[in-house]
C-alpha cells in the first residue's frame, strides 16, 4: 500500500496515521528516512554553528592585529 492514500485521509488523528505508517513496510521506510534526515540536519546545524564560532574568533583576532 502506498503512503499517499494514508496521508489523504481527512478526519483521522495524527496518532492513527502514525500507527498505519508503522504497520506498512513503506511507512516504516519513510519513518527511517525521516529520522536519518533529521539527524543529518542536526549535525549540519551543530557543525555550522561550531565553524561560525571559530570563524568569528579568527576574524576578531585578525581585526585586533591591525
Amino acid at each position: 500500500m502506498l503512503i499517499w492514500p494514508l496521508l489523504c485521509r481527512r478526519f483521522e488523528s495524527a496518532f492513527s496515521i502514525a500507527m498505519d505508517l508503522r504497520r506498512e513496510p513503506s511507512g516504516a521506510t519513510a519513518v527511517e528516512y525521516a529520522l536519518i534526515a533529521g539527524i543529518i540536519s542536526l549535525a549540519i546545524i551543530v557543525g555550522a554553528t561550531a565553524i561560525g564560532t571559530n570563524l568569528n574568533g579568527l576574524f576578531a583576532a585578525v581585526a585586533a592585529a591591525f
